[in-house]
């Protein structure tokens, strides 16, 4: 891909709210106000983005932007249940593409777009690794793990549980759409797993497809919003998979009554490994094996917090279109996250193994 210069890029972001923002005032550390054009079918939210970041540029339909032959690069931050038709357009007008997580919202939608960008020579990426890969524990463990200090792995344990951190509830609670399954994909599993099986499967370099799964969700475990018939998103979901020869248990939720922050444990036949992968919640690794515990202090790098995660999520995609590096997540590994997260989905509402 040939290289281009910052002052040659035109972005444009659609999507205006919480997660357009975001992209946009991380757009701004780069590039000048004329260099983004901005769309959201709300034009108050344009408008505050016109008066308070002094972007003039803007379209009220996002197929504007797309169809703009000085806009080489498009950022999708809707919400989930439009990703799939602005993502195939942008497909179509050959752009390059940052989405938001989720990539999309059925099964159905991501065999498509896997078809759909089979041989696709622009950009494409999506947010799954935001939290996941940008901060030095993600590299750390997954060298720990090629030296072979662990042995063979056989067993995977994550589990974050927390309470009242519900999206649309407790969290961002304008979006009530995060509590209906057909706009926002799901709950607990849905929001965070892409992150947690960015982190996951790359470090353990899964290339495989999953052998088997069987999960259970549970969703309304109070009373808030459980009379509500658009609530069905789940709150607590617990699986078990098998990758090839790892076993995996992952537990996730936004409201259960106890708590676990985040909490990753790789077992091997000769070491384990104990932390939490995210950036905010310091260097700390755990080293076990027939010696006793080591306590290792990584180096951080600038990924220290989730603003500085949203940061250089923004920051790599340009650094991407430049050709001043390669992707931290591969499309083929955004498509192999999300299916498995679509697994379990389907295996909770089949309660059955899916194979």
């Amino acid at each position: 891909m040939p290289e281009v210069s910052f002052d040659k890029l035109k972005v444009g972001v659609i999507g205006c709210g919480m997660m357009g923002r975001t992209h946009i005032n991380n757009l701004l550390n780069f590039l000048k106000p004329s260099q983004i054009v901005v769309s959201d079918v709300k034009s108050n939210l344009v408008e505050k983005i016109k008066k308070e970041l002094l972007i003039c540029d803007y379209e009220l339909c996002y197929k504007n932007i797309i169809k703009r032959s000085d806009v080489s690069a498009i950022i999708i931050a809707t919400p989930p249940w439009t990703h799939y038709e602005i993502l195939k357009a942008a497909i179509r007008s050959d752009k390059h593409i940052l989405i938001e997580k989720p990539l999309c919202t059925e099964f159905s939608e991501l065999e498509k777009i896997e078809s759909l960008t089979q041989g696709y020579e622009k950009v494409i990426l999506d947010c799954s690794s935001r939290h996941a890969r940008f901060n030095n524990k993600y590299e750390f463990v997954k060298d720990f793990i090629n030296s072979e200090e662990l042995g063979e792995i056989y067993f995977v344990h994550h589990n974050a549980v927390n309470q009242m951190s519900r999206p649309g509830i407790e969290y961002h609670p304008s979006a009530k759409w995060y509590l209906q399954t057909s706009l926002s994909g799901g709950g607990a599993a849905f929001d965070w797993g892409v992150y947690d099986f960015s982190f996951h499967l790359g470090v353990l370099q899964i290339n495989c497809g999953i052998d088997q799964v069987r999960s259970l969700f549970f969703k309304n475990l109070d009373n808030k919003y459980s009379a509500s018939p658009k609530n069905d998103v789940e709150e607590h979901a617990i699986a078990m998979l098998r990758f090839g020869s790892i076993n995996y248990y992952y537990e996730r939720s936004s409201n259960a009554h106890n708590k676990e922050e985040n909490k990753t444990r790789i077992y091997g036949c000769k070491g384990g490994l104990k932390f939490n992968y995210l950036s905010s919640e310091g260097p700390e690794v755990f080293f076990y094996n027939k010696h006793g515990v080591k306590k290792i202090n990584i180096e951080m790098n600038r990924s220290c917090s989730f603003d500085k995660d949203h940061e250089m999520m923004t920051e790599h995609f340009l650094q991407v279109i430049l050709g001043k590096t390669g992707p931290i997540q591969s499309f083929q590994e955004t498509i192999r996250i999300m299916r498995t997260v679509f697994h379990i989905r389907h295996a909770a509402w089949q309660k059955s193994f899916v194979c």
